[in-house]
């Protein structure tokens, strides 16, 4: 019997894993070069000292916050750019935090630092391999992708309309012709991505798409009808 897991991981995550791991030493490398070189400057005065750790936390906020927020790849490898960043702003000031006397420069700091990005980097390298239900996890990943895209074919529905309205009072049966290339476009690809995500709802919007098309093809059969009537009445008054 397969073992059910109970989360699916994204295909790319190594890629996101390598990005957040590579921002972060960066991030600690340009920070104590820029101290050294400028003689370790204060933010603050009055008895005030803002650490740049704080400004590390707000990275490791704003990066899950842009998850919950937002859809899409992009997304995704922004997030792991400002989490890594933001955990390397933090993590330099650990010797801060080890120390009763809240020490930067505390020497074994620098190790510690070392060896946590050491288990950051086996943790990542054992989560990014990990092959278990390969098939269930390029499934999800797909469907998630074709959510994504299912904005676009509103739009293309939606442009469809816009330009049968248009055609409405000049010539009604191109009009109607691209009204049902709109409930086309919504039926075999809106359609599938609402099932995804509601699966009731895209069942009533299913069924009125449907409605609609059924009317749709009998104005254009009766447009149809009635354009091959006044080609064949006018050919018998030629005629005769």
């Amino acid at each position: 019997m397969e073992q059910r897991v109970p989360f699916v991981r994204v295909l790319k995550l190594s890629r996101l894993l390598e990005t957040f791991f590579i921002a972060s030493v960066t991030s600690i490398l340009v920070i104590r070069t820029f101290l050294a070189s400028t003689g370790y400057p204060q933010l603050g005065g009055h008895g005030l000292h803002i650490a740049h750790l704080l400004w590390g936390g707000l990275l490791m906020l704003i990066a899950p916050v842009l998850l919950l927020a937002f859809i899409g790849r992009p997304i995704q490898s922004i997030a792991a750019l400002l989490g890594g960043i933001g955990f390397g702003t933090f993590i330099d000031e650990l010797g801060k935090f080890i120390t009763s006397d809240n020490n930067y420069f505390f020497q074994p700091a620098i190790p510690l630092i070392y060896l946590i990005f050491v288990l950051l980097f086996l943790s990542f390298q054992e989560l990014a391999h990990h092959s278990s239900s390969l098939e269930r996890t390029r499934l999800a990943n797909a469907l998630h992708i074709l959510a994504e895209d299912a904005p676009v074919s509103s739009v293309v529905s939606s442009i469809m309309i816009v330009i049968g309205v248009l055609f409405l009072r000049r010539s009604p049966l191109q009009a109607y012709s691209w009204f049902k290339r709109a409930i086309l476009v919504s039926i075999f690809l809106t359609q599938v991505f609402l099932f995804y995500t509601q699966q009731l709802v895209a069942l009533g919007a299913l069924a009125v798409n449907l409605l609609v098309l059924g009317a749709l093809n009998a104005l254009i059969r009766t447009h149809q009808q009635e354009a091959r009537h006044a080609v064949l009445g006018t050919a018998s008054l030629g005629g005769g």
